[in-house]
């Protein structure tokens, strides 16, 4: 779009349903220092909206009219979705418009979102605070390197759960807002629309709701550029159940056509 924002179009006349799904390049690795946890107490306040009744979410009304949705925050992108009947392509689209060009971020709200991100990450325990500061302290070079690291010469960041257990306690509406404008600006998002609809129809919409994010500078998860180290490694996991050995063989520098060739082999 005009602004930057990316629309992906994939129609199909022989579908029964249509899907919709935003895609953030924003995560938890995107998180400062004593902000674990904000990327996904985001994820959970964008579904609700203090226009809505205060026990309703936008899940609860795409539930209502027969669909399904759902989102997920990575450690590098955040996804929300959602699959509604073909009739209801439209609708859909503008509820999500509603839940990605938000500006509803009072205080009482985020804090009440709080308790369904702790149903799924666990309350915070007194002893999570001595495994924080334990992991804090711990020196790089006391960590055991990643195939990441030691094959392709990239170190990411680590999310910790116990951080995001402590830090999300703490957090406030002006942090959410905060991550939201640094990082749900229009050039990191990417919207997919999937199914049985009107083409023209949805891309025009698309353009008329969430071409109205202004385009702004901001930040995002980018992956750093690999560099393969040349020659053998090996691996080794503990497991439990079946014990297994995996062999494989490491590839660079391929191209796509390789690539999907390899994957079929």
């Amino acid at each position: 779009l005009k602004n930057g924002l990316k629309v992906v179009s994939a129609p199909s006349a022989q579908a029964k349903t249509f899907q919709i799904k935003v895609v953030v390049r924003a995560g938890h690795f995107n998180e400062v220092d004593g902000k674990a946890g904000v990327a996904h107490l985001l994820e959970h306040h964008l579904f609700t909206d203090a226009k809505l009744d205060p026990n309703m979410t936008y899940l609860d009304a795409i539930k209502e009219k027969g669909g399904k949705g759902n989102a997920t925050t990575d450690t590098k992108e955040t996804t929300y979705f959602a699959t509604v009947p073909a009739k209801l392509s439209s609708w859909l689209t503008t509820v999500f418009s509603k839940i990605i060009v938000h500006d509803s971020f009072e205080e009482a709200l985020v804090q009440m979102n709080k308790k369904p991100v702790y149903l799924e990450i666990g309350e915070p325990q007194p002893h999570h605070v001595l495994v924080n500061l334990t992991q804090k302290l711990m020196p790089s070079f006391a960590r055991f390197p990643t195939f990441l690291e030691t094959e392709f010469g990239i170190r990411e960041p680590e999310y910790k759960i116990v951080a995001a257990k402590l830090d999300t306690a703490a957090l406030t509406a002006r942090d959410v807002k905060n991550f939201y404008d640094e990082f749900y600006h229009p050039e990191n998002m990417t919207i997919f629309l999937a199914g049985n609809f009107s083409e023209k129809q949805l891309l025009t919409q698309a353009e008329k709701e969430f071409g109205t994010i202004l385009k702004r500078k901001g930040g995002g998860w980018v992956d750093p550029l690999p560099v393969a180290r040349i020659g053998t490694y090996t691996r080794s996991t503990d497991t439990s159940g079946t014990p297994m050995i995996e062999i494989g063989t490491k590839v660079t520098n391929l191209s796509l056509k390789d690539e999907l060739a390899g994957r079929a082999y």
